[in-house]
């Protein structure tokens, strides 16, 4: 689908159908609960909430992996066409039995590994989680037949329902019951579905011709998933494209599989990383209006080695420009409600810093008005190499009055 966005036009990679992205992040956004559907015709949801997601990417030898856990918050889950053996297929209704308050919730927890090979994460040891936060004992569900059966309310349709959900609740007191087994096998599937879609490479199959004849003149929001795709690919320089990164006059036959389709603000070179974290906390129990759509984000780079590439920027000074960024330093970005922008606190925090960390989340998390730039990303960096190119004066100077 082709998106038309001010000035420019950009391609949606996206279905129109595409729940997650389409209904149940832009709730999370705005700080609301979400009912609807998460998987049409088979799971349905009501008052879900994302208290806190954590995300760990790291490094293990040579391969890529990724630890998810998440504590999500319902008023009830829709199961329909739920097949149980000896029970046969019926519509059920399940609901939590942990405490649902803004420190309780259910936490779910994966370790997934990446195939650079299937350009995917698959799930790693069967470490698929679910439980009640601060309690690990207490079963996290309860489950009975829907009312919504297609059948008349007699007496036996009624008995019907109270043997079928004694059978099921029988089931689900064990880890590995075939209700748990349902639920786990749904939740994964879900979760690595939407994982799997913001780390493709969302032009692969696309010419910078074939893209013009779409309309299309800028990178828009899948630049994100295009720099996840690189760094999981373990390229050796990292196109750095921004939502809006404009697309190149490139040969007819090359496609994104081969080569960035759109213009890099700037290049990394030699990227090298231990690991990334990723902590987002989103609070929806405000009784003040005004507070909905707080989240916070906290993310770190550890061991990031890299030197920044830029037309006008010569060697030496991308390697002084990747201190200003700070990326190994802890950032924690907030935001008071959905119509307020981001705050990035960090000691010794630079422009550049705040530019980099606001153009991310406003991709993720976007307000509800995301500010045009005031400077553009070269002025930022030519403002950072006078600084370099000063104390590097500085320093001949005192060199020659020294000697």
């Amino acid at each position: 689908m082709v998106v038309a966005c001010g000035n420019a036009t950009y391609i949606e990679m996206r279905s129109t159908d595409d729940i997650i992205h389409k209904k149940l992040f832009p709730a999370i956004n705005k700080g609301k609960f979400y009912t609807g559907d998460l998987v049409p015709g088979s799971l349905a949801a009501t008052k879900l909430g994302l208290l806190e997601t954590d995300v760990v990417l790291k490094r293990e030898k040579e391969d890529t992996i990724l630890e998810f856990a998440s504590t999500i918050t319902f008023d009830r889950l829709n199961l329909n066409s739920l097949e149980i053996p000896g029970a046969g297929t019926n519509n059920y209704v399940v609901r939590s039995k942990c405490n649902m308050g803004p420190k309780g919730g259910i936490r779910i927890s994966m370790k997934l590994a990446y195939d650079m090979e299937k350009a995917q994460f698959e799930d790693a040891d069967n470490n698929f989680k679910i439980h009640c936060v601060g309690n690990d004992d207490i079963q996290p569900f309860s489950i009975k037949l829907s009312k919504n059966q297609g059948k008349d309310s007699s007496f036996f349709d009624r008995l019907r329902g109270k043997v079928l959900s004694g059978i099921a609740n029988l089931g689900i007191k064990h880890q590995d019951s075939f209700v748990i087994k349902s639920l786990e096998d749904m939740a994964l599937d879900l979760l690595l579905d939407e994982v799997n879609k913001e780390v493709t490479n969302p032009w692969a199959r696309y010419t910078t011709n074939s893209l013009r004849k779409r309309g299309v003149t800028e990178a828009g929001p899948d630049s994100l998933s295009y720099i996840l795709y690189q760094i999981l690919q373990q390229h050796n320089s990292i196109k750095v494209v921004t939502a809006n990164s404009p697309l190149l006059h490139l040969g007819p036959q090359v496609t994104g599989k081969d080569k960035c389709l759109f213009k890099p603000v700037v290049t990394l070179q030699n990227f090298k990383y231990d690991q990334v974290t990723l902590k987002v906390n989103s609070y929806y129990h405000q009784k003040d209006p005004a507070k909905h759509g707080a989240h916070r984000v906290m993310f770190d780079f550890n061991g990031l080695q890299t030197e920044i590439k830029h037309a006008f920027v010569p060697k030496f000074i991308g390697k002084r420009i990747l201190g200003a960024l700070e990326l190994n330093d802890e950032r924690i970005a907030t935001r008071e409600n959905y119509e307020s922008q981001w705050k990035c606190s960090m000691e010794d925090g630079s422009a550049i810093n705040e530019w980099a960390t606001a153009k991310v989340l406003n991709i993720v998390l976007p307000p509800k008005d995301v500010p045009r730039e005031k400077k553009s990303m070269l002025r930022r960096v030519s403002g950072t190499a006078r600084k370099v190119f000063k104390n590097v004066g500085g320093f001949f100077k005192d060199l020659w009055n020294k000697y």
